[in-house]
C-alpha cells in the first residue's frame, strides 16, 4: 500500500504541534548553533561584531543590508553593488573573496530555500519539521549515497579539486558570517516569514553551514535531472496492464515529429536514415510477463520515489529549450546563445542572478548568470569569452533491478553466486521527538535498495550514475574560466550525471554541443530486455564500460549554422519507437514525447536564415504559437469536409474559432488577474479564444480515442503520451503496431468506431465542455481566464500553508509551445501550470564584449515587504527581458546601492 501523502501527515502534525496554547516565538530559531572547532573557537572564525544597519525606529530593514558587513578571511575589501532590479554585482581581488560575499548575500536573501534544500538532500528534514518527513528522509538519504552507503556529498567533497574546495570553503565562510550576524541581530539579518510557522520546530537551532551542505544543494537538482528510475518503476507497473502492442504504441518511446538535433543542424548518423529493422512489439512480451508478478514490490519502491518528487514539487521534467547560432548565421557576425530551462516554478524562484568580477585582481574570474542559492558561482550564464546553457538530454543514466534474495536475506543472487547486502545504520533527528535509527541497505554492484521483502525473497535496487558522481563540480568551475568552445568541451568532459545538452557559444563566433555524461554501454539492451523497464538483477543486464567522451554525440559549428535542443532524442534513435536497435548503441530513452517544441524551434531557426539577432531569439522565447495545430487541425477539417451537416450549430461555431485561429496563445486578459478585464484588441482576442477552444478539442480527442485502452494504467488521456500517439495516429497510423485500431471504442458493442465518428464525437464533447465551463458567448473564452501560473512554496504548500504561494496569474503559452506552459490537468478542469521557464537568457557577443538579457519569474529577495520580492515577475509573464550590466563601468553606472564588505 502507498504511504499516506506527506502533506496529509504534515497537516495532521500541524494541528497537534501547538497544543500548549503558548505563543510561538523565534528566539531559539533565530539563534544559530554555530558549533565549535576543535580548539573551542567558533566555526569558520566568525566573531560577533558591532550592531549595524538599524533604521532610526530600531526595526531591522529586511530589504537593504546596510554598510557594515565584514567577512573573515577576505584578502581585501570587496565592493558590492545592487542595481535597480536587486541583482548582486561583486567586485573583488580573488575568486574566493567573491565566493565568500556571494555566500553571505545568498543567505541574506534566500536562506529559507538554502536551509530546506540542504536538509532535503541529506535526509535531515525531520529534524526541522518532525516525524512527517522521516520516511522521506530515509529514502532520500539512501538515494543520495554512494553504492556502498557513504553520503554522496561527502564522497564528492573528498574527490573535489583544490579549486572547487577553495571556492566552496570561501562560500561557506560567507554563509556562516551571515548566520553570525543573524545571531547578533546585526546588519539587518533576519529570517523569512516561513520560519515562524508552527510546522517548524521553534526549538531547532540553525546549524552552521558546511561545505557538504553546498554539495547537497547541487545534488538535489542533479538527481531530479538525471535519475529516471521513478519512470522505470512507473512503466514497470503500467506496461503489464496492457498488450505488448499497446505498451509500445501508447506508453513507448516513439517521437512523433522526427525532428532531431543533429539532422536539423546538418549533421547526421547513418542510422537515422537506415534503421536495422522495424520493431515488433511482441518482443516486449517476455519483459511484461516477468514484471506482472512483481507489482507490489515495484509499487513500494515507486511510492518512495513519488513521495520525494511530490514533496519537492516537481511536476515532471518535460521541458527546456536552448539554441546557439554561429556567426555565419547572424546579422552581426557574432554568435548568439539562448536558454530557458523549464523546471517547477516555485516561490522563492529557483535562481538568483549574480555578476562576479575578480578580473581586476589576482584572478581572472568574471562570470554572470543564474546561481543556485547554496552553491558558489553560476550554473547557467557566461564569462567574458563564452556563454553556456543547458536542457535535459534524457540520456538513460539509471536502471532499476529486481533482486532475488538468498535464503537468509543477507545477500542477493548474482552471476550464479551471491553478493552480500551492505547494511548501514543511520540515525535521523526528529523534531519534537527522539532520534530514530534505520537500516539502509545497498548492493555494491547496483546501489541503494528501496524495497526489501523477505516474504517473497526479493528486493528492488537502483543503479544511478549519480551515485558515482565525483567530478561534476569541476565541470562548472572549468566553464567559469573557459575561453573558447574547445575549452568548454574539456570542462564538460567532467560531467558524470548532469544529463544536460550543454550548448556553448564563444566570442569568435563558434558554437558547440556537448551532451557528455558517464553513459554506460548496455550491449544486452533490446525489446526483450528494455532498459526503461525494471531489469533482472541476476547479472544478465549489467552496465558495461562508459562511452568515452570522443564516442558520445557532439557537434562544433555544424553545417546549418545552428544547434537546437528541446528534450527530444537528439540523434533520431527513437524515430521507430525502439532506441535499442540503433547501430550507435542504446543512449536515449524517454524525453518529452512528441518532439513538438523541437519542431517549433527548428522552424524558427531555419526561417531566420543568416540574419538572426538577439532580439529575434528573445522573441522566440516568448513564442506562444502551437505547432501542434499544424499536426491536428488539417485532419479534423478533413473529417468535417467529409461529413457535411453532421455537426450541431454550436459545434460548428466552436470549430469556426479554431478554423480561423492563427495558432497563437495570448492570455487575452489585461493584467495578472485571470478574472481581470478582457483585452479589447480583436486579433489578440480571436487568438486567445481559438487557443482555448483548441486545447479543449485536443484533450477530448485523446479521451475519445485512448481512454478505453489506457484505463488499466496510471496514464491518463490528457498525458503528453496520449497527445503524441494521437498525432502519429492522425498523420501516419502505419507507424503504430496496432495501426488505426485505436479509433474503435472497446467499451461499446457493435461495429467498430471509425476516425470520423470519434472526431465528430470529440468536437461535440469539446463544445459542450467549454460552453459549460466558460459560457455560451465565445468572447468569454479567453485563454488567460483559465490558463494561469501558480508558484508553489513547495514544502509549506504541501503541508497546507498556502499563504506563501504566489498566483494564480493569467499567462500566455500552451501545450508544447516554445513558451511552454502545459496545462496541469485538463481532464480535471485544471488548465493552470506550475512548470515552465525557470529563467530566460539570451547572450550575443559584440565588439565591446558580451551582452546578455535575462528574465526571472519572481525577484531576488525573499521578503514579502521588499521591493525586490517579485518585481521581475510582470516582465517574465510577458516574456520581456532586461539587459544585465556586466562590464565594470556599466555596473557602476547602474548601481543604486554600493556596499564595501571589509575583511575581518
Amino acid at each position: 500500500m502507498r504511504n499516506a501523502p506527506f502533506w496529509l501527515v504534515a497537516a495532521s502534525l500541524v494541528a497537534a504541534c501547538n497544543c500548549n496554547g503558548e505563543d510561538n516565538n523565534m528566539t531559539d530559531m533565530a539563534t544559530p548553533d554555530m558549533g565549535e572547532s576543535d580548539d573551542g573557537t567558533p566555526n569558520n572564525g566568525v566573531d560577533a561584531g558591532d550592531m549595524g544597519g538599524m533604521p532610526d525606529d530600531g526595526t531591522p530593514d529586511m530589504t537593504v543590508l546596510p554598510d557594515g558587513v565584514s567577512i573573515p578571511g577576505l584578502t581585501a575589501p570587496v565592493t558590492v553593488r545592487f542595481d535597480d532590479r536587486g541583482v548582486l554585482h561583486v567586485s573583488c581581488q580573488t575568486d574566493e573573496d567573491c565566493f565568500a560575499v556571494q555566500g553571505y548575500y545568498h543567505a541574506a536573501h534566500r536562506f529559507i530555500s538554502m536551509d530546506v534544500q540542504r536538509r532535503f538532500s541529506t535526509g535531515r528534514l525531520a529534524g526541522l519539521i518532525g516525524n512527517a518527513a522521516l520516511n522521506i528522509d530515509v529514502s532520500t538519504r539512501a538515494l543520495m549515497s554512494t553504492r556502498t552507503g557513504q553520503p554522496l556529498e561527502e564522497a564528492m567533497w573528498d574527490a573535489a579539486s583544490a579549486d572547487v574546495r577553495r571556492g566552496i570553503s570561501a562560500y561557506t565562510r560567507g554563509v556562516n558570517t551571515w548566520l553570525q550576524d543573524l545571531e547578533a541581530g546585526r546588519n539587518g539579518a533576519q529570517l523569512a516569514d516561513e520560519y515562524a510557522l508552527e510546522l517548524i520546530d521553534q526549538n531547532t537551532p540553525i546549524a552552521p553551514w558546511t561545505e557538504t551542505d553546498s554539495i547537497g544543494c547541487g545534488l538535489l537538482l542533479l538527481e531530479s535531472l538525471s535519475n529516471s528510475s521513478g519512470g522505470d518503476l512507473a512503466r514497470g507497473l503500467d506496461f503489464p496492464e496492457v498488450t505488448a502492442e499497446q505498451a509500445f504504441d501508447l506508453l513507448g518511446t516513439m517521437s512523433a515529429t522526427q525532428v532531431a538535433t543533429m539532422p536539423a543542424s546538418g549533421e547526421s548518423y547513418d542510422h537515422v536514415q537506415a534503421l536495422l529493422r522495424w520493431p515488433d512489439a511482441r518482443e516486449l512480451q517476455p519483459a511484461l510477463d516477468r514484471l506482472a508478478p512483481r507489482r507490489e514490490l515495484l509499487k513500494n519502491a515507486y511510492d518512495q520515489l513519488l513521495a520525494i518528487a511530490e514533496f519537492r514539487g516537481n511536476e515532471g521534467l518535460n521541458g527546456s529549450n536552448n539554441w546557439a547560432i554561429n556567426g555565419s548565421h547572424t546579422a552581426s557576425g557574432n554568435a548568439i546563445l539562448a536558454n530557458d530551462p523549464h523546471l517547477g516554478l516555485q516561490n522563492p524562484a529557483l535562481w538568483y542572478l549574480v555578476n562576479i568580477d575578480a578580473s581586476g585582481g589576482a584572478n581572472e574570474l568574471h562570470i554572470a548568470g543564474v546561481s543556485l542559492p547554496g552553491m558558489p558561482g553560476v550554473l547557467l550564464g557566461h564569462n567574458e569569452d563564452i556563454a553556456w546553457g543547458g536542457t535535459v538530454v534524457f540520456m538513460d543514466l539509471a536502471d532499476v533491478y529486481i533482486e532475488e534474495l538468498s535464503p537468509d536475506g543477507q545477500s542477493v543472487m548474482f552471476n550464479g553466486g551471491t553478493e552480500p547486502i551492505i547494511e548501514v545504520e543511520h540515525t535521523f533527528d526528529v523534531a519534537r521527538g527522539n532520534p530514530v535509527t534505520r537500516t539502509l541497505r545497498f548492493v555494491e554492484h547496483h546501489g541503494p535498495i528501496l524495497s526489501y521483502d523477505t516474504a517473497t525473497s526479493s528486493a528492488v535496487s537502483i543503479r544511478w550514475a549519480g551515485n558515482d558522481a565525483r567530478t561534476d563540480l569541476d565541470m562548472f568551475f572549468g566553464l567559469f574560466k573557459a575561453s573558447s568552445v574547445a575549452e568548454a568541451r574539456t570542462a564538460v568532459a567532467n560531467s558524470t550525471s548532469t544529463n544536460q545538452n550543454w550548448v556553448v557559444a564563444d566570442r569568435d563566433g563558434n558554437i558547440g554541443w556537448f551532451p557528455f555524461n558517464a553513459l554506460p554501454e548496455r550491449p544486452w539492451a533490446s525489446l526483450e530486455t528494455p532498459p526503461w523497464l525494471p531489469l533482472p538483477g541476476d547479472g544478465s543486464a549489467e552496465w558495461g564500460e562508459r562511452f568515452s567522451v570522443d564516442d558520445q554525440p557532439q557537434m562544433i559549428n555544424p553545417a546549418n549554422g545552428f544547434i537546437a535542443t528541446a528534450n527530444t532524442d537528439p540523434i533520431g534513435a527513437s524515430f521507430d519507437g525502439d532506441p535499442t536497435n540503433d547501430p550507435y548503441g542504446y543512449v536515449y530513452s524517454y524525453g518529452e514525447h512528441g518532439g513538438f517544441r523541437q519542431d517549433a524551434v527548428v522552424r524558427r531557426l531555419v526561417d531566420g536564415g543568416t540574419a538572426h539577432t538577439a532580439e529575434m531569439s528573445m522573441e522566440m522565447q516568448g513564442d506562444s504559437f502551437l505547432v501542434l495545430r499544424d499536426w491536428i487541425r488539417p485532419h479534423v477539417q478533413d473529417v468535417i469536409d467529409l461529413s457535411p451537416g453532421a455537426l450541431s450549430a454550436d459545434a460548428e461555431a466552436f470549430w469556426a474559432t479554431i478554423e480561423t485561429w492563427n495558432g497563437e496563445c495570448p492570455a487575452g486578459i489585461d493584467g495578472r488577474d485571470p478574472a481581470g478585464p478582457k483585452t479589447a484588441d480583436a486579433a489578440i482576442a480571436a487568438a486567445s479564444i481559438g487557443c482555448a477552444a483548441f486545447h479543449h478539442l485536443v484533450f477530448e480527442l485523446t479521451r475519445a480515442t485512448f481512454a478505453d485502452e489506457l484505463a488499466p494504467t496510471s496514464v491518463d488521456h490528457d498525458s503528453k503520451l496520449a497527445v503524441r500517439t494521437l498525432v502519429v495516429l492522425l498523420n501516419d497510423p502505419s507507424r503504430l503496431q496496432a495501426g488505426d485500431a485505436y479509433w474503435d471504442d472497446t467499451n461499446t458493442d457493435g461495429p467498430p468506431e471509425t476516425r470520423e465518428m470519434i472526431v465528430l464525437e470529440a468536437l461535440e464533447a469539446a463544445t459542450t465542455k467549454i460552453r459549460a465551463a466558460m459560457g455560451t458567448d465565445a468572447d468569454d473564452w479567453r485563454w488567460g481566464s483559465i490558463h494561469s501560473v501558480l508558484f508553489f512554496a513547495n514544502l509549506f504548500s504541501n503541508a497546507g500553508f498556502t499563504q506563501f504561494n504566489e498566483g494564480p496569474y493569467a499567462s500566455p503559452g500552451g501545450l508544447h509551445a516554445i513558451n511552454v506552459a502545459d496545462p496541469r490537468n485538463p481532464s480535471g478542469e485544471n488548465w493552470g501550470f506550475s512548470h515552465g521557464p525557470s529563467m530566460r537568457h539570451v547572450a550575443e557577443f559584440g565588439p565591446d564584449g558580451i551582452v546578455s538579457h535575462w528574465s526571472l519569474p519572481g525577484g531576488q529577495r525573499h521578503f514579502r515587504d521588499s521591493p525586490h520580492y517579485d518585481d521581475l515577475l510582470d516582465d517574465w509573464l510577458a516574456a520581456n527581458h532586461f539587459q544585465l550590466p556586466f562590464r565594470a563601468a556599466d555596473v557602476a553606472a547602474a548601481a543604486v546601492e554600493t556596499i564595501e564588505v571589509a575583511p575581518r
